[in-house]
This record gives C-alpha cells, sequence and structure tokens, in this order.
C-alpha cells in the first residue's frame, strides 16, 4: 500500500478514539500514517482556513472544493474529446 485516502468514515472513527485518549484526532492521524510512511491525501478541503492549516505539513496533500469544483464524469470526457462536424459514419451512408 503507497497512499491513504481519508474519507468521512475515517476522522469518525478517530474521533471517537482521540475523545477515549484525550489526544488530538489530527495529530494522531498524520503520526499514524507517518509511522506507516504512507502518502498523506486529506479529501474535503472546502476553505482558506483549512488549506492554511494543512499547508503546515509539507508532506500532505489536499484535494476539494477549495481548490476546484468536481467535474461531472461526462463532461470532463466531452473536454479530451475533439467534436468532429460530419462523422465518417454519415459521409459514408450520403448517397
Amino acid at each position: 500500500m503507497h497512499s491513504l485516502l481519508l474519507d468521512e468514515v475515517l476522522p469518525v472513527f478517530i474521533s471517537q478514539l482521540c475523545e477515549r485518549y484525550n489526544v488530538a484526532p489530527n495529530m494522531l492521524v498524520l503520526a499514524l500514517l507517518r509511522n506507516l510512511k504512507l502518502e498523506i491525501i486529506v479529501e474535503g478541503v472546502e476553505t482558506w482556513e483549512q488549506a492554511m492549516w494543512l499547508s503546515e505539513y509539507p508532506d500532505v496533500s489536499m484535494q476539494g472544493f477549495y481548490f476546484r469544483r468536481p467535474v461531472a464524469a461526462l463532461q470532463q470526457a466531452l473536454q479530451n474529446v475533439r467534436v468532429c462536424a460530419d462523422p465518417p459514419l454519415r459521409r459514408a451512408n450520403r448517397r
């Protein structure tokens, strides 16, 4: 395993664990992932404040609405396709 994506399930578990042992959740997660030598990707960064806090950790990658709104799969695919005004199949069927 080379990376671990943090989504909504893991932070809930970590939060419960940290309450029990009185440890800051963010520090626990970062320490755990660093010790496992995993790439750290934080999903769901939505505000400048979140991005600034995470930027203090150079080994953390971020993604979320703060950087770019999601693009629908079809829209993304269409951006990568060259549109042909007269497709070959249509030309071949003309008489």
